[in-house]
């Protein structure tokens, strides 16, 4: 039983190690905006964790087209009691032309995706899921809570650390009074007084 678990995450690790380095190989556009707060970023140094192609299989519109290449990030990601899993995404398609030329394109808004069971849905525009909604659209507010916690925690890694992450957003000058309650007291710990 052992060898066996042992076995899957062997196979795991290695398929995470392939994606990741041909992940590498792919080119970036120097600067990305994250689809959350808009803070503007440098992709030589803030890393966010790419998106696995297996989690978006079967999305309707996340497929690539002849000439492009999506590059997907999580911003966020949370599960529900029911086992479907919410995704955070942002981040850039590379275009090319005839002659090999390549184009960056960068998604400033991101997007909201659910799987459930080997289903993907595209939800909403990011910025648009985080907005104070007197309502439950259709991610409910325990979910979105989640989400913006992930958030948090994921932003201060990719920016390293706390006191970079604080610094930025102060350079940035993001307005806690612009965000929900739930983004607000998700980033409290950064956010200026």
């Amino acid at each position: 039983m052992q060898s066996v678990d042992f076995s899957r995450f062997l196979i795991t690790a290695v398929l995470t190690f392939i994606h990741y380095s041909a992940f590498a190989a792919l080119p970036a556009p120097e600067i990305v905006t994250d689809p959350v707060l808009g803070l503007r970023y440098e992709t030589a140094h803030v890393k966010f964790e790419p998106l696995p192609n297996h989690a978006v299989a079967n999305c309707e519109y996340m497929s690539d087209e002849p000439g492009w290449k999506s590059v997907w990030f999580i911003h966020a990601q949370a599960q529900d009691s029911s086992g479907k899993i919410y995704y955070v995404i942002g981040g850039y398609d590379i275009g090319s032309n005839a002659a090999g030329a390549q184009k960056f394109f960068t998604n400033v808004y991101g997007l909201i995706v659910v799987t459930d069971r080997g289903t993907c849905i595209t939800l909403d525009e990011t910025r648009e899921t985080f907005e104070a909604k007197p309502f439950d659209g259709e991610i409910k507010r325990p979910v979105r809570k989640l989400l913006a916690a992930d958030y948090a925690r994921r932003l201060e890694r990719a920016f390293g650390g706390a006191e970079q992450l604080r610094t930025e957003m102060h350079n940035q000058y993001v307005d806690k009074d612009t965000l929900s309650l739930d983004m607000q007291r998700a980033l409290k710990s950064y956010l200026p007084r």
